[in-house]
């Protein structure tokens, strides 16, 4: 009961005008008042030296795929589509394409060099029979790639195509337009032999790619026929045998191979998430402080309207703009770079 009485004491202290804090409530006073500015700024901060830390280091490489191929999966989860299972030979395939672009420093789904998407598949021998590549630079949150993906047509139906079973993705650091940054590249495929298995090895600092050969009908080993598209089409999606043209989308509407059972929603680590999602913790503590500092303005303005503070209605205002001013120079400096291709 007195632990109560001290809680809505303090409450009353910082919150409610009254006599006992000559009608200015603590909180809109000079001292919180400093303190919720520095937390907001440190909040902005915090975002900035997360992006620091994501294009110096290596710190996040190997949770930033996961997270994607998760948040692909939740995409297909809310499409009633089932879940691409990850591939050791796409991972591989998007690594070497991605390592590409940063040595190179180009952002396409063509190199310089001439070697189209499905280079990358034919080199780690993944024999395909539908295949597709999402590529994305400037990468500094998980959420904001697979966003940017989604909110275009053509990535979107590379996401939640449901010819394809797989997905495979890689990241490297490189320097792109004189900046360096993180060069995310999203490969889908569809194996053309059913069951086929697929392993890398290394020997000696190489790594070789093991496909057992599918059996024939009669019994024998037949060995895998692959004929990749010649040309590399701007929908990012291409079938075996032959690639769309340039200017051509392609829609594959086929049922799932994975038959009717669906693969519950991925989850993924939620701390995973939120180190490669800081805008979602940025989102939470700018929303927190916002309604803080407005809640206390109204109960200020209204609760004795006769006895008002200019100057503390002032600090209350002044705050709500720094925050704002924060969370937008955070959005568009840090999170809106994402360009996808």
């Amino acid at each position: 009961m007195h632990t109560q009485l001290k809680d809505k004491k303090h409450l009353k202290k910082y919150f409610i005008p009254n006599r006992d804090n000559d009608y200015k409530p603590h909180i809109l006073r000079e001292t919180s008042v400093a303190v919720i500015a520095f937390i907001a700024v440190v909040v902005f901060f915090g975002g900035v030296l997360h992006s620091v830390v994501l294009t110096k280091t290596d710190l996040l490489s190997a949770v930033i795929p996961k997270i994607l191929a998760d948040l692909a999966n939740s995409d297909r989860f809310s499409s009633n589509l089932d879940a691409l299972q990850v591939s050791s030979l796409l991972e591989e395939a998007a690594r070497r394409k991605a390592e590409d672009m940063a040595a190179k420093s180009y952002f396409a789904h063509d190199s310089p060099d001439g070697k189209t998407p499905w280079h990358w598949f034919g080199e780690v021998g993944y024999n395909f029979s539908y295949a597709g590549e999402n590529l994305a630079v400037n990468f500094t949150d998980s959420e904001a790639v697979n966003a940017a993906w989604m909110a275009s047509p053509a990535h979107r139906a590379n996401i939640l195509n449901s010819t394809f079973t797989e997905i495979g993705i890689a990241t490297a650091k490189g320097i792109y337009k004189g900046q360096e940054t993180i060069f995310v590249v999203q490969m889908f495929g569809k194996p053309r032999f059913a069951g086929q298995l697929a392993s890398l090895q290394t020997f000696q600092g190489a790594t070789v790619t093991t496909i057992p050969a599918p059996a024939s009908s009669a019994g024998t080993a037949a060995a895998p026929e692959t004929k990749p598209p010649e040309t590399a089409p701007r929908s990012v999606l291409g079938e075996a045998g032959g690639a769309p043209s340039a200017d051509e989308t392609v829609a594959l509407a086929q049922n799932s191979p994975l038959g009717e059972e669906r693969l519950p929603e991925p989850q993924g680590n939620p701390t995973e998430r939120l180190l490669t999602n800081p805008s979602q913790i940025i989102r939470f503590l700018y929303g927190t402080l916002f309604a803080l500092v407005v809640i206390s303005l109204i109960l200020m303005i209204f609760i004795e309207v006769r006895k008002q503070h200019p100057l503390h209605i002032f600090y209350g205002l002044a705050l709500l703009a720094l925050i704002i001013g924060l969370f937008f120079a955070y959005k568009t400096f840090i999170i809106d770079r994402v360009i996808i291709l």
